[in-house]
């Protein structure tokens, strides 16, 4: 069952409230009202809205100071702010509007038309919110509502974890910076292959780290996986130093804390096919079918991947 969006409209225009409670109310939407705007937002934060709907009137500074105040605010600043406004005073006021404010409507607003922009913005605030802030991929809980949609729909996928190989020695010897541009490179070869050799739908995430997710149809994932490792092969060698990428290892210490040969950066993926709803039934076994793939496959030098 999908969560109630809560929606907290700020107006003092009775008509309005009257208007869109009726319409949102009958959506399923959970509709909360405050007719003041009082800098005080503690009862703002205590309801927790999805989205935050502000009656400008004619967007004046003092109108307008309430959306400034949410997006100062940490607890608030996530949230999307839709103004309403009236059409003869946007264009004076289309300056100011940008400030604490994702988006606008010309009051009186359709309720049809609020409605499908609030669903957007409530998207790409999830989206935002949980999407990794170095490689821009979905992370977290978007994530988990992937894999959650993949498993209770009948048809056949594969899901796997991407894993860099060497990456801790690697950012040990030449630093986060460096790290992060394996990483962001890293996301963009995944996404690259993906979007050549898989399906419009298929899915990837940064769970965090050098750790990705893939999620593909059966009839895909080898293309999209033997494709991968060559881009990767050929091209992250190049963050190594001229010396370090001839000899094909790096000097650095180990987890024993002793100075050794490491090897360069390879990738690991380990997948599994579901083919049928009985073979995985939830997240916890598909995770753990997963981690048994990877724990073998990282016994094996060099850049692989196996579907189990």
């Amino acid at each position: 069952m999908e969560n109630v969006r809560r929606l907290l409209i700020i107006t003092d225009d009775k008509k309005l409230r009257t208007v869109l409670e009726f319409c949102f109310d009958g959506w399923g939407y959970e509709v909360f009202f405050i007719e003041s705007y009082q800098p005080d937002i503690a009862n703002i934060i205590k309801i927790s809205p999805n989205v935050i709907v502000v009656d400008v009137h004619e967007a004046t500074k003092d109108h307008l100071e309430i959306c400034d105040i949410l997006k100062r605010d940490f607890s608030t600043a996530y949230i999307p702010v839709i103004t309403l406004i009236n059409k003869k005073h946007l264009r004076q006021q289309i300056l100011d509007l940008t400030q604490g404010v994702d988006d606008y409507l010309i009051k009186p607003p359709d309720p049809l038309e609020m409605r499908v922009r609030i669903d957007m913005a409530i998207k790409r605030s999830q989206h935002s919110y949980y999407a990794s802030p170095l490689t821009g991929l979905p992370g977290g809980s978007i994530i988990e509502d992937t894999l959650k949609e993949k498993l209770e729909c009948a048809e056949p996928f594969v899901a796997g974890q991407i894993d860099i190989d060497n990456f801790k020695s690697f950012n040990d010897k030449y630093g986060y910076i460096q790290g992060d541009r394996v990483l962001m490179q890293t996301a963009y070869m995944l996404t690259t292959i993906v979007r050549k050799w898989g399906n419009p739908a298929d899915f990837v995430g940064h769970i965090g780290g050098d750790d990705f997710v893939l999620i593909t149809t059966p009839d895909k994932y080898n293309e999209i996986c033997r494709n991968f490792i060559c881009m990767f092969d050929t091209i992250t060698p190049f963050h190594y130093s001229k010396k370090d990428r001839n000899n094909g290892y790096i000097m650095s210490k180990g987890r024993t804390k002793t100075v050794q040969k490491l090897p360069l950066m390879s990738v690991t993926l380990a997948l599994v096919i579901k083919n049928s709803p009985d073979e995985v039934k939830n997240i916890i076994e598909l995770n753990e079918r997963i981690a048994e793939v990877k724990q073998y496959l990282k016994k094996i030098p060099g850049s692989k991947y196996m579907a189990d």
